[in-house]
This record gives structure tokens, sequence and C-alpha cells, in this order.
């Protein structure tokens, strides 16, 4: 975070103040967009705190001018629940750990037990027919995080209900899925296990139309049981986890997407993929990208795609000699058709959202 982008907000903030926003003894206070909220310094608003930098758009510096609640201070209403009881972030060893032996000769295809913290989200249409949609990741034993436009009621059909999350899925078309590795043994997981929301909850600076702050939460109505099959991947402890947007860093992608033949995978798929400068992103898309997005990928034919919205983008790092993965991106959006030489897709940057995560997930 640059201390420049500091000062500039402190100076509008306090040029501000008169002008927007009210507050109560109780610090109770009413957001831009009529949530109720809390009027503490914007360094402790998880949801707010990406504005801090430089080359606000028109809509943000506005929003961040109206969010003003407290007379010569750097102090913003809030929607962010208080911390009470807040469950820490998960670290290596104890998150991240995925197969890393090779059963499967070539092809896209992961293993069954590779990356154990992808999810499929569950839609039901009208007519109670349950279809898959997006992707997820599961963080902990209660929230899994994806796509804030998979989940708002504007984007997703009109039929149709978000009503679940599944864990532990490898094979949609088979009831329980089994593997053969390189030996002829045969591998077979645990059934998936199908969970019900709790909460859905969007990130609160979401716009259905910039595409920014693509990211959401969902709230497991009963805790997972974690085994080779079902584990959450790490998250970036903070902002400083990197400072070159990623740019020509090799991640990984993950999940049941369009694949070339236009239709959804039947088993979960990988692939490599490589961080894309994000001034040559915005020269391609001629729309605002910013240092809460990455851009990778534009090699023709390598891409996530439709279905794939939601999952991951991942590295892997090296935590006392074993490898774990950080979740440093959310599937947001892309070229139609994907896959097209040249057009990287474009992911929500995990580390600029964990202030909100952590004031915003719960025990």
């Amino acid at each position: 975070m640059k201390m420049n982008s500091l000062r500039n907000i402190a100076v509008l903030l306090t040029l501000t103040w008169s002008v927007f926003g009210t507050v109560s003894a109780e610090n109770d206070c009413e957001t831009p967009n009529g949530k109720k909220g809390r009027c503490i310094s914007i360094i402790e608003c998880g949801s707010l705190l990406p504005l801090v930098k430089e080359n606000l758009s028109t809509d943000e510096k506005d929003f961040l001018t109206k969010s003003v609640c407290r007379q010569g201070t750097r102090q913003v209403c809030c929607p962010d629940p208080p911390k009470i009881d807040r469950e820490e972030l998960l670290l290596p060893p104890n998150c991240g750990k995925t197969s890393l032996t090779g059963r499967i000769y070539g092809g896209t295809t992961t293993d069954i037990d590779e990356f154990p913290w992808t999810a499929l989200l569950i839609y039901t249409k009208a007519n109670g027919e349950k279809v898959f949609r997006c992707g997820a990741s599961l963080i902990n034993d209660r929230y899994v995080v994806t796509a804030a436009h998979c989940v708002r009621k504007q984007v997703i059909p009109a039929n149709w209900r978000l009503t679940g999350v599944r864990l532990g899925e490898w094979d949609v078309e088979t009831s329980q899925d089994c593997q053969f590795d390189r030996r002829g043994n045969q591998l077979c997981s645990d059934p998936p296990i199908d969970f019900s929301i709790e909460e859905e909850i969007c990130h609160p600076l979401y716009n259905d139309t910039i595409k920014k702050y693509d990211i959401a939460l969902l709230r497991l109505q009963e805790k997972v049981n974690y085994n080779n099959f079902t584990s959450p991947i790490c998250l970036p402890e903070s902002t400083t986890f990197s400072t070159s947007n990623y740019d020509d860093v090799t991640m990984g992608i993950a999940g049941w997407g369009l694949t070339e033949q236009f239709r959804k995978s039947q088993k979960k798929l990988k692939a490599l993929i490589r961080g894309e400068n994000l001034e040559r992103c915005k020269a391609k898309y001629r729309m605002d990208i910013d240092n809460t997005q990455i851009c990778a990928g534009g090699e023709k034919g390598v891409d996530s795609c439709n279905g794939d919205s939601g999952g991951p983008l991942m590295i892997g790092q090296s935590f006392n000699g074993r490898e774990s993965f950080i979740l440093v991106g959310v599937i947001s959006f892309g070229p139609t058709p994907c896959g097209q030489k040249g057009f990287p897709g474009v992911y929500t940057r995990v580390d600029t959202f964990i202030s909100w995560i952590q004031n915003t997930i719960r025990k």
C-alpha cells in the first residue's frame, strides 16, 4: 500500500466530511447504498480498504466521498460486521495440501485427490432440477470463496436459486469416484457432500456493471469434516504477498467449466497460465482494470471459461520443505469465446480483500 495513496485519501476524507455521512454517539451510521454500518477508520474497514489506491474511478471516488462520517478524520461508514469471535485464517501446513503424485500421464484432467478445496455451486431451477453453474474454493470448515456475480440475484437466471455447495467432487457423472494409478491400484474417494448455505455475503462494493470487487463468501449450514478429498486452500496473509501484480508468474486454475467442445467437463480439469501486465490487459479490454484484479492467460486454447467463474487461481509456495497452495485469485471474467490468443482472463485479487474476509468470517 503506497503512502501517497494514504495521503490522497486522507485529504479527500478531510475535505468532504461535512458534506456527506451521519453518525450517532454509538458509532451507528448509514452507508451510501443504504446499509447499516459503523463509523471507523478506513484502515480498519476491510470492504473499503481496497479504495486506498491511486487513480480511483469516478464511481469509487463518489462512493468513498459519500462514506465519510466524522469530522477531520479518515473515518468512514463501514458496512462490515464488528469483530466478534472471529475465525483466524488457516496457515500452512494446515491448508493448501494437494496430491503431487502425478497419476495421470497426460492431458488436463486432475488427479482424484488433487485440489481438494475446489467446490461446485448448486442452483435449483423452477422445475426443481439442480444444476452446477459456478465454482468456489473452501477456505475453512464453514466458508467458501466465490465470485459475487455467481451469487447476486441480478446476474443468475431469474428462475434459478443458489441452494447449495458441493465438496469432494471429481467426476460429476458418477456417484462415487475412482481412479487407477500407474501401478494399476484403484483409489476411490468418499462420496461428495452437498451443503446447504446459511448466509450469502457479497462484497459491499460489488457492482454488476463495472465487474470490480467480484468476490463473495458463502457460509455453510454445517461444519466440513476434512479428508484427503475435501480440505481448505490457504489464503495470502496480507496485501504484501506480492507487489508485482503477478506479471509473468505461472499460476494454476481448476474447475469443471466449458471445454474446447463447448460443454462442461465431466471431470475436474486443470491448466497452467501466466500472469499478464495490467496495463496491457487494460488496453486489450478497453476498460478500467486495477490492482484489485489480476490478469492471467492469453494463450490460445488455455483459459478459464464459463462455468469456472468463482473458482481458484492458485500458486504453490514451499513452507518448511512442503508445498502448499495459496488462493491468489477468484475467476471473474474473460473474453468470449474463451481461450483467445492475446486476451487474458481477469481474476479478483484475493490479497487485497484479506482484511474484508477477516472482518466477515465467524466461527
